[in-house]
């Protein structure tokens, strides 16, 4: 049932929807989505949004609807319906219905379009205009529909009219920090951006009209709200969401106009459109705005090998504005050509800036002018402008017989908007003097000359007069400069006007000779004058030279004892007392004023406990000396550091590790005490000593500040040599192992050791591996060993750090045979063993009965003979070991089996 009045409710509203929309033919649409901040809470969803639903319609159609239906939909929630109501009667000043022509128009004649705005929104019952989305999601459409579309289009078939707009606020507040530091391109990316507006189209003339066989550049181009970059597309005028208005025959998508050249060359970077129409035509011409956003994404790079997660960042699409817009070519094109005059607003115009504009292709200008601006009444396009000037000459006499030529540096738009200006701006290399001129156009370095928005050229010697008036007014900008000697140089005056073409210095009404320039020494005191001569306009201006002699203040620096600092008077002695000066004390790190006394002299009790100050003194109200001081309460300090460990003949140096903090050392006086006791002469902020012992330092400063330190110094004992011998040598768990011991060195607090193998390999040095220290157990066969004694109470670089060092050989190796074994299992002496045989691997052994029989051979024995399957008895054995110094052994040995 509830399925049932769900449909039955939807019918209707599709229905009174199609009732409502059929009463209009729809020329153009867009929908305008903005985020209101108005109580919305940062990084939350943002669900305020204003809707602007824009409709236009032929002025000859039926009646605009009474209200549009607004759709709302996204992946999380179906599709809600909002009723959009008219929000105003007045669009940019023109009454909506009143038959007003919102539409650029180049044509004349039954060509000429009629179309009317209005826009329509939803309306809150507290009067707000938001849209309450249904709830937080990422993506959301807003469409409208109404039926239909006019049926003069020529290049679509009818049909309804819908329009769409997509944002996306899939990334609200997101930041990623990677911790990759010093890794391009950040350390830490953020999305900041929590909701999304829609793109703003720049033109906002939803009927353009262009003339048959004219040239344009047509900027479709929007800006962001959001800062997103934008690009563009064409697309198909829809009926539906997904559903295109099929293209008449002969035109396509990418092919939407009848242009010569097809199809229509499109920028998708800048929505630039550049072409020639080739026949009159009317149609629908949709495209989109697309908004797309730094996005940070986390990836990983190799760095040295090591994989390193990074930030990147990619465009990502956040959004879509559609507009369905209309074109339309004719063959009476509007050919009005410009004609020039003053503009009103140019400060060198010598009119009335509150006056109308008289175009007359008349321009006055004043002399001396280097810049100057044009208003016309007729609309030009930018793109034809040429912005090095050389789209115009400026001459003297006339255009076919100049005598004088004036160079022009660049010439721009005022205000360019969509490709279109009324206004420019002319720039000279240099000024120009009063006369009659003459301004004609040439075509420029861009190969054509002006053109009007309706693509109509205006014509090579369009002449413009110019006339420029003796009028010209130069003034300083300063009345008099006024400047103390000696503290501060000779004072400078300089013009500022950098177009001159020369310059006269006058003193007192006398001539300053020397070459004409724009700065001048001025100094003597007195009326000083300077003419300007610009092209032949001059003008004059004087001012006053006021220099007052004032004499330097100077004052010390004080570093006092904290006993001092509230007795002491400071005293500016070199500036005499006086009505006509004043004195004033600043804190130079706050820049306040810490005292303000006409007195010189002041306790230094009155800085508080010290500080950096400037002393300031001001004569006559006019010039200021100063000077820079310290008062520093500035007590004894004394640090000698830790107590140390020296060796015995060695020369240590104890200084006062505070000394730098010190300001005027020549005030400070030292002595050195050792074991309780002044030594002579030791009068000096360091000492250097060699014996054992208590060294103290007394610091005195002007007999008032004291302070005093002291250290022990110990001379550390000097340690024989070790004399190491290898003890034994024996075969255990499977490795050989050499023992190594020496005898006690007095003084030692350990010993470090260094195993060298025969082939002269060396290990680090590294402490002897007994408990005690006495001892070294080095694992493999005829490793020699080196020892020395470690002294650890001194620094790793003291000359006592280690003892000489001691060397012992390696352990003579001797293979020694068993008499006999008793291969009963026990595990013990169950094989035939030789000592120290591991030592020579590769070592022949044979075993013969007392018949001379061989029972056992094994070409590279160890030790894992257990007599097999032979008798008790004695048995003859010949073992050839494999080392030239040791030969072959021979022998009898006796096998015993018995039981366990």
């Amino acid at each position: 049932m509830k399925k049932l009045l769900l449909l039955t409710t939807l019918f209707c509203l599709l229905f009174a929807f199609t009732e409502k929309a059929s009463a209009s033919h729809v020329a153009a649409g867009q929908i305008d989505v903005i985020h209101n901040d108005t109580g919305w809470v940062p990084c939350q969803f943002p669900d305020n949004y204003i809707v602007n639903a824009r409709f236009y319609r032929e002025c000859t159609g039926i009646d605009a609807p009474q209200s549009l239906q607004l759709i709302v939909e996204s992946t999380c929630y179906g599709p809600t319906t909002y009723t959009l109501d008219p929000y105003s009667t007045i669009i940019n000043g023109d009454t909506i219905g009143g038959g007003k022509a919102l539409v650029s128009n180049c044509i004349t004649g039954d060509g000429l379009p009629c179309t009317e705005e209005y826009i329509y929104r939803y309306y809150n019952p507290d009067g707000t205009f938001n849209v309450p989305l249904p709830g937080p999601c990422k993506d959301w459409s807003f469409s409208w529909a109404v039926n239909a579309r006019p049926g003069n289009n020529e290049n679509v078939n009818g049909g309804t009219f819908f329009v769409e707009t997509k944002i996306d606020n899939s990334r609200p507040c997101d930041t990623i920090v990677t911790g990759a530091t010093g890794i391009p391109p950040n350390d830490t990316c953020f999305n900041t951006t929590s909701y999304n507006n829609s793109a703003v189209f720049n033109d906002d003339r939803p009927v353009v009209t262009f003339c048959v066989g004219k040239k344009y550049k047509y900027f479709i181009g929007a800006t962001d709200p959001d800062g997103d970059s934008l690009a563009y597309r064409m697309i198909n005028p829809l009926s539906a969401a997904g559903t295109p208005v099929g293209f008449t025959a002969g035109y396509s998508l990418n092919d939407p106009l009848p242009v010569v050249n097809r199809p229509v060359s499109f920028d998708a970077k800048n929505g630039i459109m550049e072409f020639i129409p080739s026949q009159a035509f009317t149609g629908a011409f949709a495209y989109v705005a697309e908004e797309w956003r730094d996005s940070c994404y986390i990836d990983s790079v190799f760095v040295n090998g090591d994989s390193v997660a990074m930030i990147k960042t990619k465009k990502v699409l956040v959004g879509e504005t559609a507009r369905d817009t209309r074109l339309i070519f004719g063959t009476d094109c509007i050919t009005n050509l410009p004609t020039f005059g003053n503009d009103p607003k140019d400060p060198n115009a010598p009119v009335d800036p509150n006056a109308p504009p008289i175009f007359s292709d008349d321009i006055v200008i004043n002399c001396a002018t280097r810049e100057f601006n044009i208003r016309m009444n007729v609309t030009l396009q930018c793109s034809t402008l040429e912005p090095y000037g050389t789209d115009f000459r400026i001459v003297s006499g006339t255009p076919e017989n100049p005598t004088g030529i004036f160079a022009i540096d660049s010439a721009w738009a005022t205000n360019c908007k969509l490709n279109e200006f009324t206004n420019f701006t002319i720039r000279l290399f240099k000024p120009i003097g009063p006369g009659v001129y003459k301004i004609f156009i040439k075509t420029g370095d861009d190969f054509n000359t002006l053109q009007t928005k309706c693509g109509i050229n205006v014509p090579e010697f369009t002449t413009i007069n110019l006339t420029v008036v003796d009028n010209f007014k130069f003034s300083l900008n300063f009345d008099s400069i006024i400047t103390c000697r000696p503290a501060n140089p000779a004072p400078i005056a300089k013009v500022n006007f950098d177009d001159a073409t020369f310059y006269s210095w006058y003193y007192k009404g006398n001539p300053i000779g020397g070459d004409s320039a724009q700065t001048q020494v001025v100094d003597s005191n007195g009326l000083w004058t300077v003419k300007v001569n610009v092209a032949g306009c001059e003008d004059e201006d004087d001012f006053i030279v006021d220099i007052t002699q004032n004499r330097p203040v100077v004052v010390p620096n004080y570093y006092l004892c904290p006993e001092e600092i509230d007795t002491l008077r400071i005293r500016m002695d070199t500036v005499p007392q006086g009505s006509n000066h004043t004195f004033s004390w600043f804190n130079d790190k706050t820049g306040t004023f810490e005292i303000v006394s006409t007195q010189s002299i002041l306790n230094a009790s009155s800085f508080g406990r010290g500080g950096r100050f400037i002393s300031n003194i001001t004569l006559n109200n006019i010039c200021v000396t100063a000077d820079t001081f310290e008062i520093r309460a500035n007590p004894v300090f004394v640090e000698l550091g830790k107590d140390s460990v020296i060796c015995s003949g060695d020369e240590y140096w104890l200084y006062n590790k505070k000394l730098p903090t010190y300001k005027k050392p020549e005030e400070y006086k030292y002595q050195w005490y050792i074991n309780g006791f002044e030594e002579f002469g030791a009068t000096n902020d360091s000492l250097y000593i060699s014996r054992q012992g208590w060294y103290r330092l007394d610091v005195t400063k002007r007999g008032i500040c004291f302070a005093s330190d002291s250290v022990y110094i110990t001379v550390a004992d000097t340690l024989a040599q070790p004399k190491p011998v290898c003890s034994k040598i024996t075969f255990k768990n499977g490795q050989i192992q050499q023992l190594f011991y020496w005898d006690a060195i007095p003084g030692a607090d350990g010993y470090e050791v260094q195993e060298i193998k025969p082939n002269g390999e060396r290990t680090d040095w590294i402490p002897a591996n007994d408990l005690w220290g006495l001892h070294h157990l080095a694992f493999g066969a005829q490793k020699t060993l080196i020892v020395r004694a470690v002294n650890i109470e001194v620094n790793d670089d003291a000359s006592c750090k280690y003892s000489k060092i001691g060397g012992a050989e390696a352990c003579e190796v001797v293979v020694k045979s068993t008499n006999v074994f008793t291969p009963n299992g026990d595990g013990v002496n169950d094989f035939l063993s030789f000592d120290l045989i591991e030592v020579y691997p590769g070592s022949k052994l044979q075993v013969f009965n007392r018949w001379g029989k061989l029972i056992f051979e094994d070409a590279n024995y160890h030790n894992d003979w257990n007599g097999d399957d032979a008798k008790e008895g004695t048995y003859f054995y010949i073992l050839d070991i494999n080392d030239p110094t040791q030969g072959i052994l021979k022998g009898t040995v006796t096998l015993i089996r018995g039981g366990k």
